[in-house]
């Protein structure tokens, strides 16, 4: 389950491309992480949980953005919290 909406995590098509490269702002890049974040945030939680754990090994530089997707749509603490540490258990393996 790598392959959402028939593309890959963006880390995983990019590998060589750091989440905070400027890439990610303009261009195909930024097409591709939205049309990627658009349809990972439209699916329920347990399906993003399973498309993060499918998406392993999760660089750490895009922890942060994969703690705010998982934790969307609400963006409640308790929620950010849950969020971190599922990711946080996928980093530790």
């Amino acid at each position: 389950m790598t392959d959402f909406e028939g593309k890959p995590a963006p880390w995983l098509q990019f590998s060589d491309i750091s989440v905070g490269d400027l890439g990610w702002r303009m261009g195909a890049l930024e097409d591709y992480l939205g049309d990627w974040i658009d349809g990972f945030t439209s699916i329920p939680r347990v399906e993003r949980e399973a498309v993060l754990r499918a998406s392993c090994p999760i660089p750490n530089d895009w922890t942060a953005l994969c703690v705010t997707l998982l934790a969307r749509p609400s963006d409640e603490d308790d929620d950010l919290d849950e969020a971190y540490q599922f990711v946080s258990q996928l980093l530790r393996g």
